[in-house]
């Protein structure tokens, strides 16, 4: 049953106060919640941040439109219903959908059950990501694409972070097959 399990009690404890909008979230989240999210340990806020509300919107998705709406604004996702307490983002849902606040928290829990079925039917995430098998990530991408110059050209500039000793990084790189009467790629 989805109210027993420790995953709907590590949503429903994130939930409460300021949802995913807290200070330090990585100290108020669970196991469970970190494994669905991908999360290893040892990541910085907003990186933690990004992840759980990724997680959070992909367990969210198929929902109907009132219950992803009560999800959003349950875990305070949505930046304009950021508010500091539940009991304010039932209000803010309840006159969203024109309905009483006790029906909007009520909503809000089933939103919270149909995410917990949802991850239950979800594959299982990887045993680590890339990075930890390969040894680094990157974590930044900058691209530049010019067309001020005879033939366009495309500039990547990558930020590489190693998470432990390494002797060199492979990286794939593909262009497409070219189009008829257009020169090979370069």
């Amino acid at each position: 049953m989805p109210g027993d399990s420790d995953l709907y009690q590590e949503l429903q404890k994130l939930r409460s106060r300021r949802g995913v909008d807290r200070t330090g979230l990585s100290r108020h989240l669970g196991p469970e919640i970190r494994r669905l999210s991908g999360l290893l340990g040892g990541e910085k806020d907003p990186r933690v941040r990004a992840a759980v509300e990724t997680m959070l919107r992909s367990l969210a998705a198929d929902l109907s439109p009132d219950l992803r709406q009560a999800a959003m604004l349950a875990f305070a996702l949505e930046r304009d219903y950021r508010f500091p307490t539940l009991d304010e983002r039932a209000q803010s849902l309840a006159g969203l959908q024109n309905i009483s606040s006790r029906t909007a928290r009520r909503r809000m829990d089933d939103a919270l059950t149909a995410m917990v079925a949802a991850a239950e039917d979800a594959p299982e995430p990887p045993d680590g990501d890339r990075a930890d098998k390969s040894g680094w990530r990157v974590s930044a991408l900058r691209s530049l694409f010019r067309l001020d110059t005879e033939t366009p050209e495309l500039y990547e500039m990558r930020t590489i972070v190693a998470n432990r000793e390494i002797d060199e990084i492979v990286v794939r790189i593909g262009l497409p097959d070219p189009p008829d009467g257009v020169g090979e790629l370069r």
